[in-house]
């Protein structure tokens, strides 16, 4: 998960922090008692780690030099990748409480453990079958302009269909798959 990578991102000292340092997560709904907290440790001259307070048996017992309170929805967002942690926080998405200079040094571990596990989740997907070749390109004229199509061939297994499209709309399909691919169960385009 996203913390054994933030975890691992830190078993190295932190470049450009200044000290030893608590951050502290709270993952929940606003006001959800029943939320998540981690918390991170890291320092400028020594290995880090990431921890729950809850597996030791009680609540957090230090002072956070910063803590980061958001949504699981928006941590979910900011661990896949897809959300930066510092637009998140102008955006007001996640709210950032104590000394803000420590969440910025902390950027390079978090897009670390980010990436990491944006390249684990994805590895454990089932690979798709499903095959894509540009069998022709030719320009249509609409109302005076000129548009590029291409005529696919979409096979998967024994199944395959030809569609044409314009490269716009491919455009968007290509970006709509990078959010967010598909699993195709096996016969899904019959």
């Amino acid at each position: 998960a996203y913390f054994d990578a933030l975890s691992r991102a830190l078993a190295v000292p932190v470049e450009g922090l200044r000290k030893r340092c608590l951050v502290r997560f709270e993952l929940g709904a606003p006001g959800d008692a029943a939320g998540w907290v981690w918390e991170l440790r890291a320092a400028p001259d020594a290995a880090g780690g990431v921890t729950s307070p809850g597996d030791a048996g009680g609540a957090a017992s230090e002072t956070a030099d910063v803590t980061i309170s958001c949504t699981l929805q928006h941590f979910l967002e900011i661990a896949s990748g897809r959300l930066k942690p510092a637009a998140a926080m102008l955006r007001g998405l996640i709210r950032v409480r104590g000394d803000r200079g420590l969440f910025v040094a902390l950027r390079a571990p978090l897009a670390q453990a980010a990436k990491e596990h944006r390249a684990a989740t994805e590895a454990a997907r089932p690979a798709a079958a499903v095959r894509v070749e540009v069998l022709s390109v030719s320009t249509v004229s609409y109302s005076g302009q000129l548009y590029a199509c291409y005529l696919l061939q979409v096979a998967e297994g024994g199944a395959a269909h030809s569609v044409t499209r314009r490269w716009r709309q491919l455009k968007a399909l290509d970006r709509a798959l990078r959010r967010e691919p598909p699993v195709l169960a096996p016969g899904s385009l019959r």
